[in-house]
């Protein structure tokens, strides 16, 4: 939590998506904001810690089961059309930052 912590207190993002799957994720999905998004792995420890805790979560939570349906969320979340969203294009106007926190 305190690294994502130091990239919210440093930075003025408009929205933080963060993607998980485990319960190293949990802690990090609280720090987020109402604004935020949390992409937890269906099944698994992180979705698990969510429903166990809700209240702590104050993100909007998007739950994908395989990187196909991850994939189609961010997609959706970012507005990509999904047949542009593999194609490469140098008069783009619009860029998408992704950082990981270390």
């Amino acid at each position: 939590g305190q690294e994502i912590q130091k990239m919210i207190d440093s930075n003025n993002w408009d929205q933080i998506v963060y993607m998980g799957d485990s319960t190293n994720d949990f802690c990090p999905s609280t720090r987020l904001q109402s604004k935020d998004i949390v992409l937890a792995r269906s099944d698994l420890l992180l979705e698990k810690e969510i429903k166990a805790q809700p209240d702590l979560i104050k993100a909007k939570v998007v739950y994908w089961e395989s990187p196909a349906a991850a994939l189609t969320a961010i997609q959706e979340i970012f507005k990509i059309p999904a047949s542009k969203s593999t194609q490469s294009s140098s008069t783009s106007t619009s860029s998408i930052t992704i950082q990981a926190a270390a």
